[in-house]
């Protein structure tokens, strides 16, 4: 791998006279003779502060000499800077100790597979500070040195770098390498082994390592990843810190009813709270979830807050009174603790996230369904908002609250009009939303089918399809299978239907044309507005006896 590392003399006319010339020639071959480099890297950091001052190229060399200095005359280094390669902000690699034996990584500290800390990894130091945070051209440039490491064989020992990459604090008592801890492991994005990720969060990866420190002796607990990117096993151990603060023990990695009512119990919002391990909590959801808070996760201030009310905007909700918004707390950290998105992403529709968020203003926040939860709003069409729909729809057609749960059964069907709450715009709304296409599935060719479509006047009553058997025209069976569209090149055989303008009467003199091989029986509409049409196809034994008890056990329904 073709990498650029600038030599020693780069940085080397930065020191001071008298030792510019040891600076700028190559590295001397260390006192200590075991090195062997085979086992990986270590990561440094420069120490407390920051490198808002290393604007420039030239500011960067010469904060390298002063390193240099620093470590020349202190005389713990062997005499020479103790990095084997240094790396800036801007992305250019350093020569420190380059292939000889570096003295930066603890050698005091125990042995590493076998090997020495100095003498089995090479050091490689990031030129940020504790304020800092390392830039994509830092991070390329340390995993394309870490690279050519793996595959350059070394002169001076014959060996190429192992697959180590490991934090100074390795076993280790130090604070070093700062924010580049949560890349100092195998499998980070500074890994060349791996596919390139973009730059951790050093918020979220604070978050991770708080819960994990805080919470690794609670019942069930399970240990999050500590890279500095928000997943499930983030979330969920939030969760369970969540839960042991609450007194819910053994923790689980579900935010049940059991936990929701624990919160709901509760009833304190963050900004009274006063547990101290509950505001960390959320303040590391707020950041996981990619939004801003306490940087140190400590305590509730004003971008907390801030951030908290833009949350409920972003969900639809309005914070308003303390008791709206404490009513919907329970419902917003449940949905803080997901990986449910409530800014548009992209890809997302604009349309859909407004559908979304109404789905949650009227009919959590304000009719409060008991087993509707929140849904994504993020303009993805998704199953929860398919189901959040069907809640929306099951209410407006006057479901009980109670018995509400988004599934379409034929028990949710109401016996009649009157049964509807009214218009509503989860009605309209629908309209924006894709359809999904309903297959059907006939199993023999010679079945006598029957189709009959569900229309009403007046209008906005959406038109719904059903589609059926029956094993005679007398038969006034529930149709087996509802859809809202027909199968793609699947064209209905029925005939012409009433208008939304045409009254009922006028279709009872109306009769469906004969079928070749076959009879039909006229239309049929009932005072519901339900228009029934028999069709019969050309076969053999329609009405067979295996037609005729798998019609039997089918559920009856009979309309208006």
């Amino acid at each position: 791998m073709a990498i650029t590392i600038n030599p020693r003399a780069t940085w080397g006319q930065y020191a001071p006279w008298y030792l510019q010339k040891h600076a700028s020639d190559p590295p001397e071959a260390s006192k200590n003779p075991a090195w062997h480099g085979d086992r990986g890297v270590f990561l440094h950091y420069l120490g407390p502060g920051s490198t808002a001052d290393l604007r420039t190229e030239e500011d960067c060399r010469k904060e390298i000499a002063e390193v240099y200095l620093q470590h020349k005359t202190e005389g713990q280094f062997e005499g020479d800077i103790a990095y084997n390669y240094l790396v800036c902000q801007h992305g250019h690699i350093y020569e420190g100790r380059g292939e000889q034996r570096g003295e930066g990584n603890g050698g005091e500290a125990d042995p590493i597979d076998g090997r020495g800390r100095n003498e089995g990894f090479y050091s490689i130091l990031g030129m940020i500070r504790s304020d800092d945070v390392a830039s994509e051209a830092m991070l390329r440039a340390i995993r394309d040195l870490i690279g050519h490491l793996r595959h350059h064989v070394n002169p001076h020992t014959g060996k190429t770098a192992g697959n180590r990459i490991l934090p100074h604090s390795f076993g280790y008592d130090t604070d070093c390498p700062g924010n580049l801890h949560m890349y100092a492991r195998p499998g980070s994005t500074i890994d060349p082994s791996v596919p390139w990720r973009a730059p951790a969060d050093i918020y979220v990866h604070r978050t991770q390592k708080w819960v994990n420190e805080t919470y690794d002796k609670a019942p069930g607990y399970v240990i999050c990843s500590e890279t500095g990117y928000t997943g499930w096993n983030t979330v969920l151990a939030l969760t369970q810190g969540l839960q042991h603060e609450l007194g819910i023990s053994p923790t689980v990695q579900t935010f049940g009813p059991g936990t929701f009512n624990a919160v709901k119990k509760r009833r304190v919002m963050p900004d009274r709270e006063s547990n101290d391990n509950l505001l960390r909590l959320y303040n590391g959801a707020l950041w996981c979830k990619g939004y801003w808070a306490s940087p140190f996760l400590f305590g509730w201030g004003e971008d907390s807050q801030s951030s908290l009310q833009q949350l409920y905007g972003d969900m639809g909700l309005n914070y308003g009174t303390v008791q709206q918004s404490e009513a919907m707390w329970p419902h917003v950290l449940k949905s803080l603790l997901r990986m449910d998105q409530f800014r548009l992403v992209p890809g997302g529709d604009p349309h859909i996230r407004a559908i979304q968020q109404r789905l949650n203003s009227r009919y959590v926040q304000d009719i409060g369904i008991p087993a509707m939860s929140l849904v994504p709003c993020d303009g993805i069409y998704s199953r929860d908002v398919q189901q959040g729909l069907m809640m929306a729809i099951q209410y407006e057609l006057g479901i009980a609250l109670e018995s509400i749960n988004g599934y379409f059964v034929p028990g949710h069907r109401p016996p009649s009009r009157d049964g509807v709450r009214g218009p509503s715009r989860v009605i309209c709304a629908t309209s924006s939303v894709p359809r999904a296409t309903s297959t059907h599935r006939h199993t023999r060719q010679t079945d006598r089918r029957r189709t009959c479509r569900r229309t009403s006047a007046p209008m906005p009553r959406p038109v719904r399809t059903w589609s059926g058997c029956s094993r005679s025209s007398g038969s006034r069976r529930s149709p087996s299978r509802a859809t809202t569209t027909t199968r793609p090149g699947h064209s209905s055989s029925c005939p012409p239907e009433t208008s939304p303008g045409t009254p009922p009467a006028a279709t009872a003199s109306r009769r469906s044309p004969p079928s070749a091989g076959g009879c039909s029986r006229p239309t049929a509409t009932t005072s519901s507005g339900v228009t029934w049409t028999s069709i019969s196809r050309r076969g053999t034994r329609a009405t067979s006896a295996r037609h005729s008890s798998r019609a039997s056990r089918r559920p009856s329904w009979t309309p208006g």
